[in-house]
């Protein structure tokens, strides 16, 4: 959970550095490069930061405290069925996976089915070229449609060939890729639409580098806009985009603003020390070793706490629990002892059956204890403190 807030905090800050500070310079290759980086970024920062994390030992004093027992029945549904609040994360991120996959499919066999309807012929550099009455312009791949309505306008079809032989139909499949991994996450959607835009930037620098920025802006202006896009292609007549692909062509080029594109690598480094830091302090914390030399002590002065209370410590339990059904079958009852830690980050570690009932319901006491969330840790003299629990579950198949 941990790793998956700090990609959303870290995925969230560098589009934000990028619409704010760099999607309104005409440095397209730079900023084509950038975007396609974008979304794997976090990752290499948060396992580069391994290399600069810090290991200490820290000595700490053990205390004991013995919990209320538990009562969990054979006959309690909810006992027997129901899934972690982890679980239905899971499953939810894989439905969403699988359908975004199911969808970006669907689309891609729309496009291979389009373009197998059409009679192209070959051009320069084994290009495709086919012309129809359907009024999208694109290109897909190798594969460029023109509408029979520009087939006299020679803009379109250099327009289009530069976005085969850059290569932009290869962006668009890998933030496909993206969108089906990060279905979740509207940053990924915002950076797809930024890919696609530069795309435009990208092909229209080039054409109006050869046939003159006036004219081939007065090209744009001239043609219909009156149509949809479609998230596979590079399309020429995509309304949405106009306004801005004519803005960015009138651009010069400023080096003077090249400046900007130091805050990224700034922000990486912020973001790198910070996400070590964080790991330095887990690995110190959690570095203690538990002997029996630690002195134990009958009280701390303030206890540690399941997050919610003893009522949700109870309900956690009773949810988690699942009565082996050997065990139910054969009328075996009895309370299970289990000792467990909780360190002084609040973690659960190092459980450990004190008295059992047999293999299965002791082995269950100890599946439900690991998988416990993080406690609100225990404190003696000022200071977080690792308190050893003992929780006595009880097994009964009737109430």
């Amino acid at each position: 959970m941990t790793n998956l807030l700090f990609f959303t905090l870290a995925l969230t800050l560098l589009w934000l550095v990028f619409k704010l500070l760099l999607s309104n310079l005409n440095f397209l290759k730079t900023n084509r490069v950038f975007l396609l980086v974008i979304p794997v970024l976090p990752f290499g920062i948060y396992y580069l930061s391994n290399l600069f994390v810090l290991s200490e030992n820290v000595e700490s004093s053990v205390f004991q405290v013995t919990l209320n027992e538990i009562t969990v029945s054979a006959a309690q549904p909810i006992i027997n069925s129901g899934l972690t609040w982890m679980e239905i994360l899971v499953i939810t991120y894989f439905i969403g996976v699988l359908t975004s996959l199911a969808t970006t499919l669907s689309g891609y066999i729309k496009v291979f089915h389009a373009i197998g309807k059409l009679n192209f012929t070959t051009g320069e550099n084994d290009t495709k070229i086919a012309f129809s009455e359907e009024k999208k312009s694109y290109s897909f791949f190798k594969y460029i449609h023109i509408s029979t309505d520009l087939k006299d306008n020679p803009q379109v079809l250099q327009h289009e060939m530069i976005h085969v032989s850059q290569g932009h139909s290869w962006d668009v499949l890998l933030y496909n890729f993206y969108r089906i991994i990060f279905w979740f996450h509207p940053v990924i959607y915002l950076l797809d639409n930024e890919i696609k835009l530069v795309h435009e930037y990208l092909a229209d620098e080039k054409v109006g580098s050869t046939s003159g920025k006036n004219n081939y802006a007065n090209s744009l202006l001239n043609i219909y806009f009156g149509t949809g896009s479609i998230q596979f292609i590079n399309q020429f007549n995509n309304q949405k985009f106009l306004k801005m692909r004519l803005k960015m062509l009138s651009k010069n080029q400023k080096k003077s603003q090249v400046w900007r594109y130091a805050v990224v690598p700034v922000l990486l480094v912020v973001l790198t020390v910070t996400v070590s830091s964080f790991k330095s302090n887990i690995k110190i914390n959690n570095s203690i070793e538990i002997s029996v030399s630690d002195p134990i002590y009958d009280s701390v002065d303030v206890m540690p706490e399941f997050k919610g209370g003893k009522s949700e410590l109870f309900s956690f339990i009773g949810k988690s629990v699942k009565y082996p059904k050997n065990s139910a079958n054969e009328g075996v009852e009895g309370k299970c002892l289990v000792e467990f830690t909780i360190t002084s980050t609040g973690k659960v570690k190092d459980a450990k059956i004190l008295k059992g009932v047999n293999d299965e319901i002791d082995a269950e006491s100890l599946r439900v204890i690991n998988a416990m969330p993080a406690w609100t840790p225990g404190i003696k003299d000022g200071k977080n403190v690792n308190v050893k629990m003992v929780l006595p579950i009880v097994y009964k198949l009737s109430d």
